[in-house]
């Protein structure tokens, strides 16, 4: 995965297009904050979609609060 087979049969390595989009997490963690006042986390997993997996580990993003005044709602 996000590799290019280039002429010759070499593979490259092709840049991460999220590496960048630091600044557009924080964005969304700031919308959904002013929002809701709370944001989610990933855990680094997702299910793909058509995955049939039920049960086993829960890797959900986690929901964090973004001030105290959250625990309020």
């Amino acid at each position: 995965m996000n590799y290019i087979r280039k002429d010759g049969g070499q593979c490259e390595l092709l840049p991460d297009p999220l590496s960048s989009s630091d600044n557009v997490v924080q964005s969304e963690q700031d919308e959904d904050c002013s929002l809701e006042g709370f944001y989610y986390v990933s855990q680094g997993y997702r299910k793909i979609p058509g995955n049939k997996c039920y049960g086993g580990v829960k890797l959900d993003p986690v929901k964090k609060a973004c001030n105290s005044v959250a625990w309020m709602t």
